[in-house]
């Protein structure tokens, strides 16, 4: 099995046995992977060429994958919103802020907006958040309500729509898988936006 040809990002060509495989990963290249899998199936061992395959066409194209965790509260007169994000397992940033005359939900939104105002864009992300109207509001209403012109169907406002359309906008170039976590309930990193929330709002 040879697979390394001088070739550009447009497609792999492998060799194998008598076969020679052309792959573009381009668009449209996942129809001819699966029939290229079909074929390496029946060579004698095939399975160790599919992975390796497989291991060539994800190389140099699979994004870097980043974890966000986010907080916000507010008590006291006083709100303040956290973060901490890691990339490959690793903290590669946390940071907070505080606000007066605002609200939990919108620090909720805003430690969510200062998190994606960090990361670079055409990266992967799974962000978690023990808020689920931010989650709801990402997963389930964002694109109903962008569609009736930032508004409800029976053309109410919507509360905290400035912060909508800012995470609508950094959404766009970042995947993102939008997932509620249980407060206070042990998750190393949500505790320490909680505690990074406590210090912001305190100082």
């Amino acid at each position: 099995f040879h697979s390394d040809f001088p070739l550009d990002d447009q497609g792999i060509l492998c060799s194998f046995d008598d076969c020679i495989l052309w792959c573009s990963v381009g668009v449209g290249w996942g129809r001819r992977i699966r029939r290229a899998i079909l074929i390496i199936g029946r060579c004698k061992g095939g399975r160790v060429i599919i992975q390796k395959l497989k291991s060539l066409l994800l190389r140099g194209h699979r994004s870097p994958l980043y974890e966000v965790y986010t907080d916000g509260s507010y008590k006291h007169g006083r709100g303040s919103w956290a973060f901490v994000i890691l990339k490959d397992g690793k903290i590669l940033k946390e940071s907070s802020g505080a606000a007066r005359r605002t609200t939990c939900t919108r620090m909720e939104f805003q430690a969510a907006i200062e998190a994606l105002q960090v990361l670079p864009e055409n990266v992967e992300v799974i962000f978690y958040t023990d808020s689920r109207i931010l989650v709801d509001t990402m997963t389930l209403w964002l694109q109903e309500w962008k569609d009736y012109g930032w508004v409800k169907k029976n053309d109410r406002p919507i509360p905290g729509v400035d912060q909508m359309q800012i995470l609508d906008q950094l959404s766009q170039d970042r995947k993102i898988q939008w997932k509620w976590i249980k407060a206070h309930s042990g998750i190393v990193h949500n505790e320490r936006c909680d505690e990074l929330c406590i210090a912001a709002r305190t100082i």
